[in-house]
C-alpha cells in the first residue's frame, strides 16, 4: 500500500465506496453547469465558509485515491467539485497542493494545471494571507515552483498585451 494513503481518513475511503455504488459521493454537486452550482449543505456564504476548508483538503486526498485506485471518473468528479468551492482559504488550498503534488506526477494532471493556474492568478493574495505555508508549499517540489512562475509569468505578459492593445 503507498504510505501515504495511511494519512487519509476514513471519509475518505468512504467517498471512493459511495462513488463505486452511486457514481457520486457526499457532498453531492448540485446544479452543475449553472451559475448557481454548489455542493449539498454548502449553499450558504456561511455553510461555504465553514465547509470550504474542510472539503478543498478532502477533494485532494480523494483525488489522489482516485488515481492511485484507476477511477478517472472519480477525479474527475473530484475536481468539478473543487471547482465550485472557489473561495479556497490559503492554508487549505496550499496544503491540498502539497498533497497533490506529492502524490501525482503528470505534469498534464487536470487538478495540477488547477492548482497552478489558481495559486498563479491569487499569487499575491495567497503570499499576504499565509506567508511560511505558500513559500513552503512552493519549495516543496521544483516542478511546482517552476510551474507557478512560469504561469504567472504568462497572466503578466498577457496583461501588458491587454494594456497595450487599450492603449491604442
Amino acid at each position: 500500500m503507498n504510505p501515504d494513503l495511511m494519512v487519509l481518513e476514513e471519509r475518505d475511503f468512504e467517498a471512493i465506496e459511495q462513488y463505486l455504488k452511486t457514481s457520486e459521493y457526499h457532498p453531492h454537486l448540485i446544479d452543475e453547469g449553472t451559475a448557481q452550482a454548489h455542493l449539498a449543505g454548502f449553499k450558504t456564504a456561511k455553510e461555504r465558509q465553514k465547509g470550504c476548508a474542510i472539503e478543498v483538503v478532502r477533494c485532494g486526498r480523494v483525488y489522489c485515491m482516485a488515481g492511485f485506485f484507476q477511477l478517472p471518473c472519480l477525479q474527475d468528479l473530484v475536481l468539478r467539485k473543487l471547482k465550485t468551492l472557489q473561495a479556497y482559504a490559503a492554508g487549505p488550498i496550499l496544503q491540498t497542493t502539497g498533497f497533490v503534488f506529492q502524490n501525482t506526477t503528470d505534469s498534464n494532471d487536470p487538478l495540477r494545471l488547477h492548482l497552478i493556474n489558481f495559486i498563479a492568478e491569487n499569487f499575491r493574495d495567497l503570499n499576504q494571507q499565509n506567508l511560511k505555508a505558500f513559500w513552503e508549499t512552493l519549495d516543496s517540489s521544483d516542478e511546482l515552483h517552476i510551474a507557478v512562475f512560469r504561469r504567472k509569468a504568462e497572466i503578466v505578459n498577457n496583461f501588458g498585451v491587454l494594456m497595450k492593445v487599450e492603449d491604442d
